[in-house]
């Protein structure tokens, strides 16, 4: 509950601040933490689990807090202007929530995104039976593959936000997509083709990777850009839709019992296809407005 307060919290006080191509350049950044985080926190937990024993990784969490609850104490300020807050009550709340859902530019640009995180939460579910059971890699070396996927994702986010400098986020969007629709759909046609081998399959995502570190931002600056009043409310609607496209794509992986690549290969190709659609779909939206 506190950790879904700081993914909140993060992204409308960036968009307090910024307007919506300045806003998806600090979002970039953000998924330095926001995007990479679920891929290291493994391989920093195994360290930590192999020096300190799994006490010691609630000990970290709670150093973690700590520092986080003084850092927000000492330096962040409040963002929202005062003409904006809005009463709280549950018809209100319940209110706004449908309004975003109704909302085709906020739904078509936040589910967009929520299919890019769809086929990352897969990855994070499947990896460790694809690399280290069906091709056989050392744990080591399945830490290491799972470092270079996290470089590409930390490069495609920074890549973004220094091209975030000259082009809006809505220029910048299709073409992420239809990369990571690309590396999603080529991932499937190898595994039906046997020919589905380690270095095709992480060529595949580390280009999906490189390609989510521009949809991650991109697409939620892009749905929280014209919500005004009801950013914190957006916000949280976006993470909702998020993680519960994460948590349906890793539970979905989790059942699929066809051995080798097939499940994830699955789950890369349909996500990654939906999200272009949806992409499609919003842009439309932009032009119309």
């Amino acid at each position: 509950m506190g950790g879904a307060a700081g993914m909140v919290i993060s992204r409308a006080v960036v968009r307090d601040h910024y307007n919506t191509q300045e806003a998806a350049r600090a979002l970039s950044m953000l998924m330095l933490v926001m995007g990479v985080a679920p891929i290291l926190a493994p391989i920093l937990g195994s360290q930590v689990l192999a020096l300190a024993g799994w006490r010691g990784i609630f000990a970290v969490i709670t150093g973690i807090g700590l520092v986080l609850l003084l850092t927000v104490w000492k330096v962040m300020t409040e963002s929202l202007p005062p003409q904006n807050k809005i009463m709280l009550s549950w018809g209100n709340i319940l209110r706004t929530y449908a309004g975003l859902l109704r909302h085709k530019r906020f739904a078509a640009f936040a589910f967009s995104g929520g299919m890019g995180s769809a086929t990352l939460f897969g990855y994070i579910v499947a990896s460790p039976r694809l690399f280290i059971e069906h091709f056989g890699v050392s744990p080591q070396t399945y830490g290491f593959l799972f470092g270079l996927n996290a470089c590409s994702l930390i490069l495609g986010s920074q890549v973004s936000a220094r091209l975030l400098k000259r082009h809006r986020p809505d220029k910048l969007l299709p073409w992420a997509l239809a990369l990571m629709m690309a590396a999603g759909v080529a991932a499937l046609s190898l595994t039906l083709l046997g020919l589905a081998t380690l270095p095709a399959i992480m060529g595949c995502m580390m280009c999906f990777m490189f390609s989510q570190g521009f949809v991650g931002p991109n697409s939620a600056a892009m749905a929280l850009s014209d919500q005004g009043r009801q950013l914190g409310s957006a916000s949280a609607m976006m993470g909702t839709i998020t993680i519960s496209c994460g948590a349906l794509a890793g539970m979905t992986v989790s059942l699929l019992t066809a051995p080798g690549p097939l499940p994830l290969a699955l789950i890369m190709g349909g996500c990654t296809s939906m999200a272009c659609l949806l992409g499609a779909l919003a842009r439309k939206t932009v032009r119309a407005v």
